[in-house]
């Protein structure tokens, strides 16, 4: 079943009763009713895809696994890059403002892993953007990352 058709959404007032489907490049992204203070979003990447290396200057953002794996490579305020694979349900990953960050799922997986990203509000003003997403990656980490610095160096 589509999120979007939930019959049993209840909605408190004073927040958004609207669940909003945004179709991206890596998969699919439903913003559920949010208040001013924060935002939840159900989140569907199909394999092989990876969205863009991008920060935030204020969002504060916890992904938690539900299905598949879900690989994330960030980078420290030491400007180290590092790598992790969510791969349980309910693995979950906390990233502070101002982390780079880009997550992929593996071309090897057979179905879209699904994940909810739980923040802070949401801005399309607070995204920056370091590199393009991609629907086509490889399953090999060092490529991905090759992938990525690829992006940053154009």
């Amino acid at each position: 079943m589509d999120i979007a058709e939930a019959e049993h959404l209840h909605i408190v007032e004073g927040c958004s009763d609207i669940v909003t489907k945004i179709s991206k490049e890596w998969g699919t992204e439903y913003i559920l009713p949010t208040s001013p203070d924060y935002t939840v979003k159900y989140m569907s990447i199909c394999p092989g895809a990876a969205c863009s290396l991008h920060f935030h200057r204020n969002k504060h953002e916890t992904f938690t696994l539900f299905q598949g794996e879900l690989w994330i490579i960030y980078y420290t305020k030491e400007g180290d890059k590092k790598f992790i694979k969510l791969t349980k349900a309910l693995d979950a990953f906390v990233i502070p403002p101002c982390t780079p960050h880009a997550f992929m799922v593996p071309t090897y997986q057979e179905f879209d892993t699904l994940f909810i990203e739980s923040s802070t509000a949401d801005s399309p003003d607070d995204s920056y953007r370091l590199s393009r997403s991609t629907s086509n990656v490889t399953n090999d980490s060092s490529d991905w990352g090759l992938y990525l610095r690829r992006d940053l160096s154009r």
